[in-house]
């Protein structure tokens, strides 16, 4: 697992890299002319959700989409602030125009109509978290009568509850709560994206859980803003990145 880890965390610096070149060579002070004093565009990432969004060891905002946020403003001529907040808080200060522009979102059917999106420069895949051993469990079709455990407001909500997945749905408010309920023995399984499920097991020293079964959705991550910085998001449109992780 560490290996598979190192290998995708090095694709993602790679397609940063890759990113913020070509960012550079075409929007390099366009929005410099049009504005050139204009405030720092307020932002927010979570805390926990590994190798995407993560904190330092003094509280600030870190990881690859946050980078790639903060740099790609960076090269058209723009700060950005982050602050660190819980997922739930930071979707509801987004659809208020609180925060401006966001650096890691799942485009799904429900946000659609509330947010505005760039283009998917990643695409990520969900899979099923269950105990060791635990054989009862390794498709989604054996989810149907267990208590399924996901993260209040995320990607992965929003799939068990549009596909009714299963009628138990156990909330919490981050993944690491979801990680560390199930290695105690409660509750059955969780839907989880892969990639940040499986740092998160090897940043919390947990063995007795594993990933099973093949990708079941998959997370198209996308940058995200409010309705007034529309411009910012499309502006990164004009060029399509993409990893598939």
């Amino acid at each position: 697992m560490i290996k598979h880890l190192s290998v995708v965390n090095q694709r993602l610096r790679t397609i940063l890299f890759t990113i913020l070149v070509l960012v550079v060579s075409v929007y390099h002070n366009v929005l410099i002319a049009e504005e050139p004093t204009l405030s720092p565009i307020i932002s927010a990432s979570e805390p926990d959700y590994p190798p995407h969004a993560t904190i330092t060891a003094d509280g600030q905002a870190d990881g690859f989409s946050v980078e790639l946020l903060r740099e790609t403003l960076k090269a058209m001529g723009r700060d950005v602030t982050f602050k660190v907040v819980p997922w739930g808080q930071i979707k509801q200060e987004l659809a208020k125009g609180k925060i401006e522009v966001l650096p890691l979102v799942g485009r799904t059917p429900e946000r659609e109509a509330i947010y505005d999106f760039s283009l998917a420069y990643l695409t990520l895949h969900g899979t099923i978290i269950r105990r060791k051993g635990d054989d009862r469990i390794n498709t989604v079709a054996d989810l149907r009568d267990k208590e399924v455990i996901v993260m209040e407001g995320d990607n992965a909500y929003e799939y068990v509850t549009r596909d009714n997945v299963t009628s138990k749905v156990i909330l919490t408010g981050s993944y690491k709560d979801a990680l560390l309920l199930l290695a105690k023995g409660k509750h059955d399984a969780i839907i989880v994206q892969k990639l940040m499920g499986l740092q998160l097991l090897h940043d919390l020293e947990i063995d007795e859980l594993e990933s099973v079964g093949p990708p079941i959705i998959k997370f198209k991550q996308q940058f995200c803003c409010s309705e007034r910085q529309q411009r910012i998001v499309s502006s990164f449109e004009r060029r399509s990145f993409h990893c598939d992780c």
